[in-house]
């Protein structure tokens, strides 16, 4: 442009003003794109080396999943997942063990209640399912031969079997080692809804535990459970307004 005006030749002031100004326009998008492009070469570079340190970083997860492995799968077995067959965490699986020990125990004492007609069952041994978190009971008849649900019993066949229960467990615990020794039990009322056999039933256990140097205390109603009981407290009304008072009853 400068040497179209130093030749004489005129030139339009605005097309002249045009012409600079899209000079200086182009001027300024090849520095922009000179920067784009730099900016390009250091992204390039920088992927680069982010794929590399990617791959190291998967090459480490391999090698410590390698390591770590066999830690997993026992601690999916200790979780009831994984190879665990039973699908139980080791918690529970103790928890169940210790529970079929006292049912087993139970069952003993059971077994002089009530004509020897029931024995109590988990609930999964009973369907034959993998064993889960569950420790439901079930009765089994066995002279029906068939398994029962517990709410099915009468007053006096509950009352047998959650004895023999409470029986159980403390026998459970008076078996292993270190395990605390029950020496006393409590019977609070139920007696009254036994007939005179399972009374008789109930009382023969209950007499077992006392030979067997365990003392049994009895809270009940039934006053035809003095003729088993020789030291008892009798606790006698004296009438409206008047309280009660006690009488102590032992064996000579």
């Amino acid at each position: 442009m400068q040497a179209l005006a130093s030749s004489g030749v005129e030139v339009d002031a605005g097309v002249l003003a045009a012409a600079r100004s899209q000079l200086a326009a182009l001027v300024a998008d090849e520095q922009l794109l000179l920067g784009v492009h730099a900016n390009l070469l250091d992204l390039a570079d920088a992927v680069e080396s982010l794929g590399a340190d990617v791959a190291a970083a998967a090459r480490e997860v391999d090698e410590l999943a390698e390591r770590i492995g066999p830690i997993i799968r026992i601690a999916d077995v200790l979780n009831g997942r994984g190879a665990n067959s039973l699908l139980q965490p080791l918690k529970a699986y103790v928890v169940q063990q210790m529970f079929d020990e006292v049912i087993a125990a139970a069952n003993i004492r059971l077994s002089g209640m009530l004509a020897g007609r029931f024995a109590l069952v988990d609930t999964e041994q009973a369907t034959g399912r993998e064993r889960s978190l569950g420790l439901g009971l079930e009765i089994a008849d066995l002279v029906s031969e068939t398994n029962r649900r517990t709410e099915t019993l009468s007053g006096g066949e509950t009352f047998c079997a959650s004895l023999a229960l409470a029986l159980g467990l403390a026998d459970t615990v008076r078996s292993h080692a270190g395990g605390v020794d029950i020496g006393v039990l409590f019977v609070d009322e139920g007696f009254g809804a036994l007939d005179q056999e399972r009374l008789d039933d109930v009382m023969t256990e209950l007499l077992k535990l006392r030979a067997d140097g365990r003392t049994v205390g009895v809270i009940s109603h039934v006053s035809e459970m003095k003729k088993s009981i020789m030291e008892r407290i009798t606790v006698i009304p004296l009438g409206a307004d008047k309280g009660s008072t006690l009488e102590v009853s032992w064996m000579q």
